[in-house]
């Protein structure tokens, strides 16, 4: 529709202006007028409508805005609710308390008084209810044994501990009636020490420092070999020895610090002497390390307890100490028995026949011991006489099995010189 322009004049085209009379232009002026009014009430009609259709605008985001906030405590407050649940839980019961209160004590690092009379009590960590009496029950210079034993499950336990003058002692423990022999170091003088399977039994026997025991197969002194394993506080209960090397056992120590399982020490010949190499209560023969095959070194499967022997009774040890060509023949003696499924008596036998010359001028001397050791193995020394100039005797030593059927488990021998050494391995 057509408005006034800034003039007032009609924006009409002149030829419509000049012929139209007035009264026509005043209707026209007074419709003119009319229609800007109905345009202005128009106009602000539609103000009305933006103002009132931004209202719905508002409300309907209100609800948005009220539904947001009740979202949130809903997923909010599971969390808060869960995190002080779930942390209590894996906190409070803790493991370590019932871990502490029954593990067992640590051994004390030092050794309890040791006896100074006739008679010695005293209570072993791992035996607090149950304190030991030990009564001395053998003397010799500065040595003294005393033996005692205490009534626990399942078959009890003994324990003899030997005491030098001054320097603490060492110990020996097994079940009661148990007879055995080990050797325990005074300085460097070995003592072999003969437990009896009755309370009290225990008989001391000094050696020379140079004593050595081929009867396990070994040419270096004990003095050396104990020195180099460092077995005290327990004591050497058995000792095999091949070529640079041994293998000692040991006791169980219960009465002060030290092994309470027993165990084995490897000790080997190296450029500064003899020295240990290894320890445990297992030993793999093959798995030192070294490249060295002990299995086949030993003689044995796979541990190298299987080769280690008691240590012989007193009366078995030899006191010669020039001894040459010392090697093993377990084999051989095998080889005797052959298949036959005989007793230790019949071995025995068969070994003997096989030694024993009937031409010969003097028969061998055969000397037996049996039940040695906790494998309660029967040993047989045959000594042959040489009829040499420089050899005095050929010595034979059979570790024999005391169960029926029978057989030789470890058999050596060797040479002894008439005159002593001319070297290593040669008699003057």
């Amino acid at each position: 529709m057509s408005q006034p322009n800034s003039s007032g004049s009609s924006p009409n085209p002149p030829s419509l202006r000049r012929g139209t009379p007035w009264i026509l232009t005043a209707i026209g002026g007074v419709a003119m007028l009319i229609l800007l009014v109905g345009l202005a009430v128009w106009l602000s009609g539609r103000d009305d409508e933006i103002t009132t259709s931004s209202t719905p605008a508002t409300t309907t985001l209100a609800p948005a805005t009220t539904t947001l906030p009740a979202s949130i405590p809903a997923t909010t407050a599971p969390e808060v609710t869960t995190i002080p649940t779930t942390v209590p839980a894996t906190t409070v019961p803790s493991t370590t308390v019932p871990v502490s209160t029954t593990a067992p004590q640590p051994p004390p690092t030092t050794a309890p008084a040791g006896p100074s009379g006739d008679s010695w009590s005293i209570t072993s960590q791992y035996f607090p209810d149950h304190p030991f009496m030990l009564d001395r029950v053998a003397q010799v210079d500065r040595l003294s044994a005393y033996d005692g034993a205490i009534d626990v499950a399942p078959a009890g336990m003994r324990c003899v501990a030997i005491v030098s003058d001054g320097e603490g002692w060492s110990e020996w423990c097994a079940e009661p009636a148990q007879a055995a022999n080990f050797v325990v170091l005074d300085g460097i003088d070995p003592w072999i020490v003969e437990v009896g399977a009755d309370p009290g039994d225990v008989t001391l026997n000094r050696r020379d420092p140079s004593w050595i025991v081929p009867t396990n197969g070994c040419t270096v002194s004990m003095t050396t070999l104990i020195a180099a394993a460092r077995v005290a506080p327990a004591v050497t209960t058995g000792i095999v020895c091949v070529p640079g090397e041994a293998f000692l056992s040991h006791s169980a120590v219960f009465l002060q610090p030290g092994p309470p399982d027993g165990g084995g020490i490897l000790v080997n010949e190296g450029d500064e002497g003899w020295d240990s190499i290894s320890r445990g209560t297992a030993l793999d023969c093959d798995d030192l390390g070294d490249g060295v095959d002990r299995c086949a070194l030993y003689g044995v499967e796979f541990d190298l307890f299987q080769a280690v022997r008691p240590v012989p009774p007193n009366a078995q040890l030899t006191a010669a100490t020039d001894v040459v060509g010392m090697r093993n023949e377990t084999a051989t003696a095998l080889s005797w028995i052959g298949a036959a499924e005989i007793g230790p008596a019949a071995v025995d036998a068969l070994i003997v026949d096989e030694l024993t010359d009937p031409e010969a001028e003097l028969a061998p001397t055969v000397s037996r011991a049996s039940g040695v050791g906790y494998e309660q193995l029967n040993l047989l020394i045959v000594e042959v006489p040489a009829f040499d100039d420089s050899i005095l005797s050929i010595t034979w030593a059979f570790w024999i099995s005391a169960s029926s059927p029978s057989t030789v488990v470890h058999a050596y021998a060797w040479e002894t010189c008439a005159r002593g050494l001319a070297g290593p391995d040669l008699c003057i």
